[in-house]
């Protein structure tokens, strides 16, 4: 009988890694491929192929993330960065957290960081949603595709 094996894959700019854990054992394989980033299925697929190997499995689940964007927003690449929100939420960004290094005792020499999308590029579109998710109004598609 092979192996059953949930596979964890996080896609980057540079690599592409993978955690395979076996379901019946508990033992884990890593391992990393380069990224494609022209076409990041191919990296994908790799990372798969190589992880999987040549032994008999059943993969029984799959997650996939990626950590491109996220480089890119920390390394301030993206030019020309929006931010598309609802109605009454077009400050959260700059409202933020209330959480501030060290508690409030340092506050005073605390310096929030800049804004990450200014505030001349925030749109708000139509729709609400309350606390459980449930609509209250429906969301403004037309607003959106304008934005």
């Amino acid at each position: 009988m092979g192996r059953r094996l949930r596979i964890g894959i996080d896609t980057g700019g540079t690599f592409t890694d993978v955690v395979a854990l076996d379901e019946d054992t508990g033992d884990i394989v890593t391992t990393k491929t380069p990224s494609t980033p022209s076409d990041p299925a191919e990296g994908f697929l790799n990372a798969v192929t190589k992880v999987l190997g040549d032994m008999e499995a059943t993969v029984t689940g799959l997650s996939h993330g990626t950590t491109v964007a996220t480089n890119r927003l920390l390394e301030d690449r993206i030019p020309g960065l929006g931010f598309i929100t609802t109605e009454g939420f077009g400050y959260v960004l700059e409202i933020a957290r209330q959480s501030v290094p060290d508690g409030y005792g340092n506050s005073y020499f605390w310096v929030k960081p800049q804004r990450i999308v200014p505030v001349h590029r925030v749109r708000e579109v139509g729709g609400r949603l309350d606390h459980t998710g449930a609509e209250i109004r429906p969301f403004d598609e037309e607003s959106a595709v304008a934005a």
